[in-house]
Order: C-alpha cells, then structure tokens, then sequence
C-alpha cells in the first residue's frame, strides 16, 4: 500500500510561494494527510504553490476532489496552485475530466512560477454572462471554442424574438448590443458568419463562438445552448450526469488512465472495492486485445469510448476502427470480461473494426 510524503519548502523571490514535493499516492490511504499537510503550508502564508507530482504514482477521485478544493481556496488567497512534472497517466486522467481549467500543469519550475504569478489558471466562478460581437481584424487573446450546431436530444427552445423576463426562469436569457447583427440562416448551417457572437459557458466558464442561430452544446460540460435570430441566448445546464466520451490510445499510459477512470466513476456508481478491482481487470484485458490483435501493436492507434453511470447498470462502450475480431475466438480472447461484466457483446463495426459493449450491475 503506497503512502505519502511531502517535503515543503519556500520559493525565494517569489511572494507567497511555495514548493512540495509529493511522493507516492493521493487516495482514501493518504487524503487526510495530505489536507493536513496543504491546511499547514497555507498557515505559513503561502498563496503560490507548486506540487511536484514527478513522483506521485496514483491519484484517485477522492484526490482530484481535494486538488480542486485547494486550487479555489489558495486562488481565494490570491495565488493559486501549479501542478509540476505531472506523469503521463496521472495527466491524462486530469485532462480527461477537465480538471486542467482549475490548475496548470507545468513542465518545469520556472514555468510553474511564472503561471502563478500571472495570475494561473482560472478558478470556478458564476461567471457574470456577456455577448459581443467577434472583431474580425483582431486576434483573440484567449482560446475560443467555435460550436458547431448539435442534434441533441434534450434541445433547449431558441428564445423567441422578445422573451418576457421572468425571475423564475431556468434558464438565463441575454441580449447582446443593439448593434450587433447576426446571420439568420438555419440551424443546420456550420459555416461561421462575420459577426459570431462570443459568450462564456454558464457551468464551466469556457469561452465560446456562436457562429448561427441555432441550438448547441458546450463541448467541455454539455450545457446546452440557443441562440435565435436576434442574437439572445440561453442556457440549460444538464440535469443529470453525461455519459463520459473519451478518445484513446492503445498506449500503456492511456490503459492506465482509462482504468482510473472508470474506477472513479465505480465508485461514485457506488461499487465496492472488489468489483471495481474487477472492471479494471477487465478494462486492461479489453485494452491488451485491442493493442495485440486488433492494432497489431501498434501504440499509439485510437478507439472511442463511452461511459455512463447513470441508471441502474454501469455501461462501457468501446469502438475501434482495426481489425475485425473473428467471431470464433471472442470467448477465448475475452474470457475474464465474461466472467466480469454482467452483459457482453462484441460485434463487427459497421464502418469496420469493433464494438464491444459492457454493462454491470450493482
């Protein structure tokens, strides 16, 4: 059972900073002492820290759940946490779930410093909802997202010209300047205008482009948006979990982080230790499979995946786009996800490749 080891120590010339170097697993083991250990460096007047993660080995939803807390509450001090030398599988989990939006990750300390001090990343906030119209002869200061119309199931009403404001609304209904113009072509239509209107996601605070009247969904949160003809805007935030949509690679660090992943969300399932030790014996089985027979051993090949959680089963779905497994060896070659999972299925993609489909019940 790995445990915890953090060595703290100031950073010269920098106000407020601090540096630790964390060594071996952030889990339900180790959380307790690493909560002490932060609590402690914060009472020393720290409101810049940097963990060193080049020695972290694991860390599991509880820790990334604490990481996010601490980043709030040392960004509420006026500083903010750097995450250094991150190792490959701990930050792709990170990215994965999109937690990178609460804390850089850096290479080195002196690009952690210099993040810290210009202010890192950005913590969670209400943001305060405001549209403009995109210049066209300016260049962007900060990385947008241009959405592209999406037939979602749960669309949200395109507000009509002159909505009644209302204080009891669900949603929340903007209107942009009196003299922006948008396009009025339909929804289905992808190519941006000249005025695309830019706003900022409700939920996640990601910077978006809406080029068309038209319904959408953020690709960070999947809040779902609308925009009509005048250019006013709402927002319905999901009202229950999204399925998780990753995108892989048969590389052994991409296996790991996926087996973190869908631990994570296990236990948020409400699995116990032992079935989740068992779905991610059968997530590095599916895994070894693709890399060897499917890919050839070729590494760095993808497959889509998609989790969902919600609801009484726990259901996997795996695409990948190689070779077709042969019919005949799929009890052979997946002979512990059978015994595993409480429904298996592996058929031929339609496009070509596989789709292998999991569930498990509670």
């Amino acid at each position: 059972m790995a445990g915890l080891d953090i060595q703290f120590k100031k950073v010269p010339n920098v106000n407020g900073g601090g540096l630790a170097q964390l060594s071996g697993a952030i889990d339900g083991n180790t959380i307790q002492s690493f909560q002490k250990a932060l609590d402690d460096i914060q009472q020393k007047g720290v409101s810049k820290l940097i963990l060193d993660f080049s020695q972290v080995k694991y860390v599991n939803s509880t820790g990334l759940g604490s990481l996010v807390k601490y980043a709030d509450t040392f960004k509420q001090a006026g500083g903010g946490i750097a995450l250094m030398k991150v190792p490959a599988k701990v930050k792709i989990v990170i990215e994965m779930l999109g937690l990178n939006a609460f804390f850089e990750m850096c290479a080195n300390l002196e690009d952690a410093i210099a993040s810290l001090e210009n202010g890192g990343a950005p913590a969670p906030a209400t943001p305060s909802i405001s549209a403009k119209p995109k210049a066209p002869s300016a260049a962007p200061t900060r990385k947008t997202t241009t959405l592209r119309p999406t037939p979602h199931s749960r669309k949200p009403t395109a507000p009509s010209a002159a909505p009644a404001a209302t204080t009891n609304s669900p949603t929340t209904v903007f209107r942009p300047p009196s003299s922006l113009t948008t396009s009025t072509a339909p929804a289905t239509t992808t190519a941006p205008t000249s005025t695309a209107l830019r706003t900022t996601c409700i939920s996640c605070n990601l910077e978006l482009d809406i080029p068309n009247p038209g319904n959408y969904q953020c690709p960070r949160c999947f809040t779902l948006i609308a925009m009509n003809a005048n250019g006013q805007i709402s927002f319905q935030m999901p009202t229950q979990p999204q399925p998780v949509a990753l995108v892989l690679h048969c590389s052994p660090a991409c296996t790991e982080a996926f087996r973190n992943v869908v631990a994570s969300l296990a236990k948020a399932h409400g699995f116990g230790d032992d079935a989740i030790q068992a779905l991610q014996q059968s997530i590095l089985e599916i895994c070894n499979i693709l890399s060897q027979h499917v890919y050839n051993g070729q590494n760095y090949t993808s497959y889509h995946v998609l989790i969902d959680s919600n609801g009484p089963k726990f259901t996997i779905r795996i695409s990948d786009y190689g070779k077709p497994i042969s019919p005949n060896l799929i009890s052979s070659l997946f002979r512990k996800t059978q015994q595993i999972m409480t429904e298996f299925q592996c058929t031929p993609h339609p496009r070509g490749g596989n789709i292998i489909n999991l569930a498990k019940n509670l």
